[in-house]
């Protein structure tokens, strides 16, 4: 009996400490990455970004007053400096109330982003 406990106590261990291991070197890679919330048309065009799930669906709501359905796709990003100012740019989304005011700050975020993309 005690032979069988043994190999399945370091068994048990071996594969604990594997695991731990496995789990903090997935988690190193995920913690540098932002999840943001890109809008796009029907054609699958890139029509805005936020950071915001609350945001992303009041804009939703605005366009859809328009006869614009959007839809909105997840996305994981690295670029800190990017989410950093998409976060500033949710705050302006947040006080907008038009159509105008929204599409010009969601016109501006797509630049930006094009713009990084562009020269990475």
């Amino acid at each position: 009996m005690k032979k069988i406990i043994l190999p399945i106590l370091i068994a048990m261990l071996l594969g604990y400490g594997s695991a731990n291991y496995l789990l903090k070197e997935y988690n190193k890679d995920y913690d540098n990455y932002e999840l943001v919330y890109f809008l796009q048309d029907k054609e699958g065009n890139n029509i805005g970004i936020t950071s915001k799930e609350k945001i992303a669906n009041k804009i939703k709501e605005i366009y859809k007053e328009k006869n614009i359905f959007v839809y909105v796709k997840e996305k994981n990003i690295s670029d800190k400096s990017f989410y950093t100012s998409l976060e500033q740019y949710d705050i302006l989304l947040e006080n907008s109330k038009t159509y105008e005011e929204i599409e010009a700050i969601l016109k501006t975020i797509i630049a930006t982003y094009e713009e990084r993309m562009v020269n990475k």
